[in-house]
């Protein structure tokens, strides 16, 4: 099953959106992203030490918008959560 219009083919240039230390992180955005009919790729990339690499993601430069109000759409993670709610009770007396 493909998930890309006829209309958008060929896909053209690749464009990166997101990296990741982890290689499930990045397909868990990339599999989000093409179950919303945007195709993704996931690449390793080394990173200056040798030692680490990350995960990049990359979207059609075609459709880079659409994968961007994607992961707008994402629901908030735990750790963003716990970000929010720290900064709220850091806050000042007004």
């Amino acid at each position: 099953m493909r998930n890309v219009p006829d209309e958008l083919e060929p896909l053209g240039e690749w464009e990166f959106f997101a990296a990741f230390p982890d290689e499930n992180a990045a397909l868990t955005l990339a599999g989000k992203l093409r179950s919303s009919d945007c195709p993704t790729k996931v690449r390793p990339r080394k990173l200056a030490s040798g030692l680490e690499t990350e995960y990049c993601v990359y979207a059609p430069r075609s459709l880079i918008h659409r994968a961007r109000w994607i992961q707008a759409q994402l629901p908030i993670s735990d750790e963003e959560l716990e970000s929010l709610a720290m900064r709220s009770t850091n806050k000042p007396p007004e």
